[in-house]
C-alpha cells in the first residue's frame, strides 16, 4: 500500500528544471518536433524523436530527461519559452519604446541626488521617480500664487513698517516708556523684554 502524491499540474510547472536548449538550429527543430507529437498525445513518438537526437549527439541524455519532466506536468512550449532574450535587442526595444531601463533610471537617480546605488535602486522601485513625474504633470495652483507673489515682492505696509516710517508703533515711543519702568536699558541695548501690559495705578 504505497502512498501516491499527486501535485496540481501549477504546482509542478513551478518546479521544473530549468531547460538550457542547445543553439543549433537543428537540435532544437528535433526538440519542436518532438514537443508538437508530446502535446497531441504521441508519447511514443516524441521520446523516439529525443533518443535519437541524443544519439545523433545534438543534446545529451539528461536534456531528454529534463523534457520529459516538462511533458509530465503538462509543459510542451519548450523551444518558444526558453527562447533567450538579448539585452542588445532589449535595450534597442527600450530606446525605441521610449522607456528607460531600469539600469537607466537608477543611474539618472544617481547621479541626480547623489544617492549610493542601494538608495537609488530603493528609489526607484519605491516609486519616487513615478510620484516626481505625477507632480510635475499636477498643476499647483499654490505654487503659481507663492511664485506670483515673489515677484511682486513685499507689500507697502511691510516695507513702511521695516523702514520705520508706517503708521506702526514707534519703537522710540516704547523705548521711552519703557525707560521709566527699568527695562529701558535692556531695550536700548537690543535685548528682547516681555512688556507686560500698562498698569492704571
Amino acid at each position: 500500500a504505497s502512498m501516491v502524491w499527486s501535485l496540481p499540474v501549477q504546482a509542478m510547472a513551478s518546479r521544473l528544471p530549468k531547460l538550457q536548449l542547445p543553439t543549433s538550429e537543428e537540435a532544437r527543430q528535433i526538440i519542436k518536433e518532438a514537443c508538437a507529437k508530446a502535446a497531441e498525445g504521441e508519447m511514443k513518438e516524441a521520446t523516439k524523436l529525443l533518443r535519437d537526437g541524443v544519439a545523433a549527439g545534438h543534446f545529451n541524455g539528461a536534456l531528454q530527461r529534463q523534457i520529459a519532466t516538462h511533458w509530465s506536468a503538462g509543459s510542451y512550449d519548450i523551444v518558444e519559452a526558453s527562447l533567450p532574450v538579448s539585452l542588445p535587442a532589449a535595450a534597442e526595444t527600450a530606446k525605441v519604446s521610449g522607456k528607460e531601463t531600469h539600469e537607466e533610471k537608477v543611474t539618472r537617480v544617481m547621479r541626480a541626488n547623489g544617492f549610493s546605488r542601494k538608495q537609488a535602486e530603493e528609489y526607484v522601485d519605491e516609486g519616487g521617480l513615478e510620484m516626481e513625474e505625477m507632480q510635475a504633470e499636477m498643476n499647483h495652483p499654490m505654487n503659481e500664487a507663492l511664485d506670483k507673489l515673489k515677484a511682486q515682492g513685499p507689500p507697502q505696509w511691510f516695507v513702511d513698517m521695516m523702514t520705520g516710517g508706517g503708521g506702526g508703533t514707534d519703537l522710540s515711543a516704547v523705548a521711552a516708556e519703557t525707560a521709566e519702568s527699568g527695562a529701558g536699558a535692556a531695550l536700548s541695548a537690543g535685548q528682547p523684554v516681555a512688556l507686560a501690559p500698562a498698569s492704571d495705578s
